[in-house]
């Protein structure tokens, strides 16, 4: 007959306690685990991302600045005269020579003043005539006193000889003969003072005939004078070359009608095949900077050589105008105006760590980038100090190694990250 066998309830409890100890010891292991990994790298495009390789060599320092092409020859034309603007016979851009007119201007005024130069030169010139007839007239008139004189003296002279000699045979009185000798002497006086007349009066004549000229060639003058600025009515270039502008320093223009004074500025004709450059460098970059260095302008159509000639003293809104001799050969397109860039080489540093300057990097500071890990994904932030630096590379003095690859774009978006992974 069967039996009965009564269940073990001891032995169930017992398998509910292991479960319960397998299941908890379970979710501590997997907590521990958990705990226990490390958290994922935040992950970013690689496409954005411009590196630049670590290099040993030569670390040439530029300084950058921006500015223009000028003339080296540059001619401001002015008036001589003032006058109203009737004519503009030529436009900037035009090659002009010395004789090409660029403006025609007129003067009433002008036109009146040489109508009085001309009248005073007939004046003058009618006056040295008039002065000549009335010398010759007066020199006729010495010339017969003088001959009468010396006719007196000679029948004094003669009439004394015979008085002398009759005295001598006692025909006349020895008295008649000393009057004759008497009125003689008298009548030679008469002659040499005529004769000395004469002298003086020529020496008078000559003098007052010298001041006629005189007047002749003052009037002369004048009317040269005149008749040049009325000739300064008609602005000639004077000299060849481009005319660049039209108008005063201002560029404002010339219009028919517009009146001008004397010594205005109306043209400024340049000489398109002599440049130079002028430069504005940060009045920091500039302390290194020094003439005769070379230097580099970018035209945008060529590049041209050339050496600093100058550097201002003054410093004007935080920059310093340097010009720059251009020493080679001019560029197509290459004009006054002509907006550059210029590199000037100010030194040149010899085997020393460069790289290309990251964004927000500074000369002689300690900055973090991120450098390319060996795995060629994950890019880690270490400290570089940085040393001198050109235009567009920066020298390494410390914190990395020739051949290390570092991010030189922007790292913002990383700055709460120690370690990024860049994903394809």
């Amino acid at each position: 007959m069967d039996v009965v066998r009564k269940k073990n309830k001891s032995r169930k409890w017992l398998r509910w306690v292991f479960l319960l100890i397998v299941i908890v010891g379970g979710i501590a292991a997997t907590t521990s685990g958990l705990s226990n990994l490390k958290p994922a790298l935040p992950e970013f495009d690689r496409a954005p991302v411009i590196f630049d390789t670590v290099q040993r060599g030569t670390l040439t320092r530029e300084v950058r600045g921006s500015g223009t092409l000028v003339p080296v020859d540059i001619t401001w034309v002015t008036t001589e005269v003032g006058g109203q603007v009737t004519e503009v016979l030529v436009e900037p851009g035009v090659e002009v020579t010395p004789e090409t007119v660029i403006l025609k201007l007129h003067d009433p005024q002008m036109e009146r003043a040489v109508r009085e130069a001309d009248r005073s030169l007939e004046l003058a010139k009618a006056e040295v005539e008039k002065f000549k007839i009335s010398q010759k007239s007066q020199e006729l008139d010495l010339k017969v006193s003088t001959a009468t004189a010396r006719a007196n003296f000679e029948d004094a002279r003669t009439q004394a000889e015979l008085h002398d000699r009759l005295a001598l045979r006692g025909l006349i009185s020895p008295r008649q003969a000393r009057q004759s000798r008497d009125k003689a002497k008298r009548n030679r006086m008469l002659m040499e003072v005529q004769i000395e007349r004469v002298v003086n009066s020529k020496k008078t004549q000559k003098l007052r005939y010298d001041e006629k000229l005189a007047w002749v060639a003052r009037a002369v003058d004048r009317q040269k004078e005149q008749l040049e600025q009325q000739a300064g009515l008609t602005v000639k270039a004077n000299v060849s070359g481009t005319l660049q502008q039209l108008g005063g320093q201002n560029g404002a223009g010339l219009e028919v009608g517009q009146r001008v004074g004397l010594g205005s500025v109306v043209a400024k004709i340049t000489n398109p095949t002599r440049l130079m450059a002028v430069l504005q460098i940060s009045q920091i970059q500039a302390r290194d900077i020094l003439v005769g260095q070379l230097t580099k302008i970018d035209t945008r159509n060529g590049i041209i050589e050339g050496r600093v000639s100058r550097i201002d003293p003054a410093v004007q809104n935080d920059r310093v105008t340097v010009d720059v001799e251009l020493t080679g050969e001019l560029p197509r397109g290459a004009r006054p105006d002509l907006a550059v860039e210029g590199l000037i080489e100010v030194t040149r540093l010899d085997d020393v760590l460069s790289v290309r300057k990251p964004l927000y990097s500074r000369e002689n500071v300690t900055v973090e980038v991120f450098r390319l890990e060996s795995d060629g994904e994950t890019v880690s932030r270490v400290a570089a100090e940085f040393g001198s630096s050109s235009v567009h590379t920066i020298e390494v003095i410390a914190g990395l190694r020739e051949g290390d690859q570092i991010v030189v774009s922007d790292t913002t978006k990383w700055k709460a990250f120690d370690r990024v992974k860049l994903k394809q």
